[in-house]
């Protein structure tokens, strides 16, 4: 009789399978899967995993390393997922090698809609002597996402001070691949020494061509007349929200000027 039962379960069609794994919370869907192997063939189904919050800290337990299920899901969910949020603990150079790993995964995703890194700090430790070379793979990859992203909607660098003291390797790609689609963008940055850092050159010119911009959060160094000027402009949809990040004050210049 239990033969014959799973049996009946093996058999259900996998449309109907997803469907119910679509009313089951996560734990419950686990449960579920083992109930043959048809059933774990559709657990991770695009349908059921349209957003993935990856949780990369190791420091977090010294038994059981937390990052081994980021790669799984990484493994299994990667090239499809739509949304991506990764908490990371940018102070611990494993976890921010394991962040990098989940980027280069997402470079062959054409389903991604949005993508958030949220780090502890906003400075990354890296795992070896060279940053350079770390730092140019974080660029690389995320060049990547955007231009292999079908439509994404929204970008958040998670004011990491050396990620957008190179905003202009983003801006432009995200121009030329993204202009239609992208309505959120978050470019400000936090500094480590506020009162000594290196401006760098952002043309912000190509900000008209994001016309369906609603949210943008820019370092106040990359304001201009040109930025102010595309923002105005009375054929475009103002913005829903302008957050921009002050870094250092100058006292001694004059009020009212």
């Amino acid at each position: 009789m239990a033969g014959e039962s799973s049996g009946l379960w093996n058999n259900l069609p996998s449309i109907i399978i997803v469907e119910i794994f679509s009313f089951l919370k996560l734990r419950d869907r686990l449960n579920a899967s083992s109930v043959c192997l048809a059933w774990r063939k559709n657990l991770f189904h695009p349908k059921l995993w349209r957003k993935v919050v990856f949780h990369l800290n190791s420091c977090d337990n010294t038994t059981v390393n937390p990052n081994n299920g980021a790669r799984f899901l990484a493994k299994h969910c990667g090239r499809f997922v739509r949304e991506v949020i990764v908490e990371v603990n940018s102070s611990n150079p494993t976890d921010v090698q394991q962040c990098k790993d989940i980027l280069k995964v997402l470079t062959y995703n054409n389903n991604l809609r949005a993508l958030s890194i949220k780090p502890l700090s906003s400075r990354l430790e890296w795992t070896d002597y060279n940053d350079t070379l770390s730092l140019d793979q974080y660029v690389e990859f995320l060049i990547k996402i955007i231009k292999r992203a079908t439509c994404l909607q929204h970008l958040s660098l998670g004011c990491i001070e050396e990620l957008l003291d190179l905003s202009g390797n983003f801006l432009v790609p995200l121009s030329k691949y993204q202009a239609n689609c992208l309505r959120s963008l978050h470019l400000s940055s936090i500094k480590e020494v506020p009162g000594n850092y290196f401006i760098t050159n952002l043309d912000t010119t190509l900000f008209s061509t994001f016309q369906k911009l609603e949210r943008l959060s820019i370092d106040y160094d990359h304001l201009n007349d040109h930025f102010l000027d595309v923002f105005s402009q009375p054929h475009r949809k103002p913005l829903s929200q302008l957050i921009i990040h002050v870094h250092s004050f100058d006292y001694s210049f004059p009020p009212g000027q």
